[in-house]
């Protein structure tokens, strides 16, 4: 990942993982999708999978950096930041969920795109770690090449190897 001004969000000793800074990227992307179409259930959903993703940038980040690259004042004025813009989030969401249709996406929108700056700029300064190929495992523990196929009894995992 880098900045169009050549700031370098990732370090080798970053504290946020890479795979999390994806998966919040990928629940904003989805949250958006849902409110698009219009789907009020799935919009709470969306946005609960944000509120989670969010939290596990955080989490990662209450480490205490040994370097000293950062003070614990900026750290903490920025989790503010991201707090606020998850509430934010948070409230349109739910405004927008039940609305019926009268509440404008663009709020959702401008909600979704506050949250996203608030962390980068916290990715900024805590800077985001790259997950080793080997270390790399999906949430239900397979592997990163397992591919779920459909069989007649459901789901089965197929490992695939790639060089």
């Amino acid at each position: 990942m880098k900045l169009d001004r050549g700031k370098t969000f990732v370090d080798g000793h970053g504290l946020v993982k890479d795979i999390h800074v994806t998966e919040f990227q990928t629940a904003i992307d989805e949250l958006l999708r849902k409110a698009r179409a219009n789907d009020s259930e799935s919009v709470i959903d969306a946005a609960k999978l944000v509120v989670v993703s969010v939290r596990r940038i955080t989490h990662d980040a209450k480490v205490p950096r040994s370097d000293g690259q950062d003070s614990a004042r900026q750290r903490a004025k920025l989790r503010g930041e991201v707090s606020s813009a998850t509430n934010s989030l948070i409230t349109t969401s739910m405004n927008y969920a039940s609305g019926a249709g009268t509440y404008p996406l663009s709020l959702l929108h401008a909600a979704a795109s506050r949250l996203a700056g608030a962390i980068a700029d916290f990715l900024r300064l805590v800077k985001v770690q790259t997950t080793p190929a080997e270390d790399l495992e999906d949430d239900d523990g397979t592997a990163p090449n397992t591919v779920l196929l459909p069989s007649t009894r459901g789901l089965r995992r197929v490992h695939t190897h790639r060089p």
